[in-house]
């Protein structure tokens, strides 16, 4: 039934939250899952904002098969992906260190996303102790 659905043009709304209630009660279809998520990203899944919020939260539910498929994405809708859900940059980052230590080639922009999608926390705490300084 998944799969007839994401042959639907358009997609209905509320596909990644059935997607999301088939792993709830099934979480052996993780790998199927991963299939969807891989085609959507062609179809262009974020054009869509509430298949785009369902599809970074099956992302979140699926960590750690999904960081495959993230780095994938095109390098604005990973950054806003590791924006929506800070929870997906650090587990991002080390596949792409274990990935590229292992000897395999690992997409140079998406390491650049990654690492500034998470550069703003320590930016901000630095900036917040700063802005403490020079209150002082």
């Amino acid at each position: 039934v998944l799969q007839q659905l994401l042959d639907q043009n358009p997609l209905p709304t509320l596909y990644m939250r059935t997607v999301l209630l088939s792993l709830k009660l099934s979480p052996g279809l993780t790998d199927f899952v991963m299939g969807i998520l891989q085609r959507l990203i062609s179809k262009q899944v974020w054009s869509k904002p509430t298949l785009w919020e369902g599809f970074i939260k099956c992302c979140k539910q699926t960590l750690p098969k999904s960081r495959a498929v993230l780095i994938q994405l095109p390098p604005n809708r990973l950054s806003e992906a590791i924006r929506s859900c800070p929870e997906l940059g650090q587990p991002l980052l080390e596949f792409l260190e274990d990935q590229q230590g292992r000897g395999f080639k690992v997409p140079t922009q998406a390491f650049h996303v990654v690492r500034e999608a998470l550069q703003p926390k320590a930016t901000e705490a630095s900036e917040g102790g700063k802005t403490e300084e020079s209150m002082q």
